[in-house]
Parts: C-alpha cells; sequence; structure tokens
C-alpha cells in the first residue's frame, strides 16, 4: 500500500514543481489529491507505527536517489566510490529532481550516468553531451562504450540519449530547452583546450531561465600559476567563477561537499580524494550584460 500511495504523491508533486510550464487540470489535481490523501490517512490509520510517506517533491526526490544509489544494478567497484565522490549530497546540493531535463556535459567513464538516467527515466531525460567522435581517437571510443552500456541494460537506460557537439562551436540543444546541466571533473581540459569559454556560453544558451549549471572539479591552490595548470587535472576556483559570470551565469553557491584541502595539487593526474570544488550556477530571468554582449 505505501508503495502506491508514495508513487502517487510522486507524480502530483513532480507535475507542481515541473519547469515546463505546462498547464495542469485543476479538478484533475483536486481529485488526485483526495484520493491520495484518503489512501495515506488510511494506510497511517492500519500501520500507526510505520512511516508516513515523504510529504514534499524534495522528499521524495532525495528517496527516489537514494534507490538508485543502492539498486544492485550499479556495480561494487561504482559504488565503492560513492565515499569518496558523494553523489547523494553533491546531487541533492544542486537541485537535482527526478522529473528535469538533464544533461551531462562531456561525461567519461559513466560513472555518473549510471545514476542519473535511472533516476530521469520515467519523469525527465538524461543526455549525455560528447565531443564529436569525428574529433579524435578518445571521443569515438567515450561514445561507444556508453552506447554498449545503455544497450546492455535497456531497462535503465532506454531512454538515455546520447548527443554530439563540435569543441570548437559547441551546440548542446534547443535554446532554454535543460533545466539541469552538469560536469563532472571536465572545465579543467576545456580550459587547457582553449574551449572553456564557448563550452560555458552553449551551456548558458542550453539552460532555461532559472536553469542550473553544476560544476565539480579539481581543485588548485588559489596562489597557483594559471600557467602552469595548463595540461594538468586541475584548475583555480576563482577561474571558474570568472568563466561562468562572463558567460552570464550567477554564482548561486558552493559547497565544501567534495572538498579535501589537503589533497590540492598540479599533479599530472588527480586522484579520487582530491580537493575539488562543487559549485551551483544559475542562469537568471533576466540576462545580465555579460550575457546579452
Amino acid at each position: 500500500m505505501y508503495k502506491y500511495v508514495l508513487t502517487g504523491c510522486l507524480a502530483l508533486l513532480l507535475c507542481a514543481c515541473n519547469h515546463s510550464g505546462s498547464s495542469v487540470d485543476s479538478a484533475s489535481v483536486a481529485m488526485s489529491s483526495s484520493v491520495a490523501a484518503a489512501g495515506s490517512s488510511a494506510y497511517v490509520e492500519d500501520h500507526p507505527d510505520e512511516i508516513t510517506p515523504p510529504r514534499s517533491a524534495a522528499e521524495l526526490s532525495v528517496d527516489m536517489l537514494d534507490r538508485v544509489l543502492s539498486s544492485p544494478a550499479r556495480n561494487k567497484s561504482d559504488k565503492a566510490l560513492d565515499a569518496v565522490r558523494h553523489p547523494r549530497r553533491t546531487l541533492v546540493f544542486f537541485g537535482l529532481r527526478p522529473d528535469m531535463n538533464v544533461i551531462e556535459v562531456t561525461p567519461t567513464d559513466g560513472w555518473y550516468a549510471a545514476i542519473l538516467a535511472p533516476l530521469l527515466k520515467d519523469n525527465g531525460t538524461y543526455t549525455a553531451a560528447l565531443v564529436s567522435p569525428m574529433s579524435n581517437k578518445h571521443a569515438a571510443q567515450t561514445m561507444q562504450a556508453l552506447r554498449a552500456m545503455f544497450r546492455a541494460h535497456p531497462d535503465l537506460y532506454a531512454r538515455a540519449r546520447l548527443a554530439s557537439f563540435d569543441p570548437r562551436t559547441p551546440n548542446l540543444g534547443t535554446p532554454g530547452s535543460a533545466d539541469m546541466v552538469l560536469s563532472f571533473r571536465s572545465v579543467h581540459a576545456w580550459v587547457t583546450r582553449g574551449t572553456a569559454k564557448a563550452m560555458f556560453r552553449a551551456i548558458y544558451d542550453v539552460l532555461a531561465p532559472g536553469g542550473v549549471f553544476g560544476v565539480v572539479d579539481n581543485r588548485a591552490a588559489d596562489d597557483s600559476d594559471a600557467g602552469d595548470l595548463v595540461g594538468t587535472p586541475y584548475v583555480r576556483q576563482d577561474d571558474v567563477v570568472q568563466l561562468a559570470e562572463q558567460a552570464g551565469f550567477e554564482l548561486d553557491a558552493a559547497s565544501s561537499i567534495n572538498a579535501n584541502p589537503g589533497e590540492s595539487g598540479i599533479g599530472d593526474k588527480a586522484a579520487d580524494d582530491a580537493d575539488r570544488m562543487t559549485l551551483r550556477f544559475v542562469k537568471p530571468a533576466k540576462p545580465s550584460h555579460a550575457a546579452s554582449s
């Protein structure tokens, strides 16, 4: 019984919170509310010692995320990295909901795809945006690996999308079509390749007003020389903020979720316990001067 009440509440709450702005028939909502409330009350009366269903879309979203993270469909090696990558806290910080249109830009090993795609498969959309496989051998291998991953588990990835873009003139989709864009450990590579400004602008363009751009990347020490960082897996946080603001974004919040200050550096490789910044940018409802220039 609990499962059906939870499902009914989720559908109603996610519908109310949908970014698309689609209209909802008030009579249907009222009827759904009364049915859900009646079912919930009856269940609580029959099972007073059990936890009642969550009462908000945020709680329901976290509940669904927890189910995905603990799912046996995730392999053990991926789960082992939860302790250092903190996916639950990171995605909650970004404000992810299962009804969103989400783009992950330049995913590599599909680690976050294995969380995001199953979470979004019923009420939202997940798109992995990759550098065109025509660009280089590595890009082609990444595309093939993700395609194979999606085909191997159609129950989880049947609705997941793969898209490609030219890194010199990136286009991530219809302007204003995404609710959230996520980048995990990619910005430093864009800086090295000289495509960072174009990527940030493309992300800004594809997001709807109020949309979120979430960034996790390896943080170099504030006093590092920018020239010394080129070609390394590190980037200064101030430089990332500057790139975002130049594109028109506003820094909404910064978190220490993935921080590990003792491991900041500029080596050739960044381990999973590297010091990482976690930044949430927002596309303002009204274009900023930087965005319109």
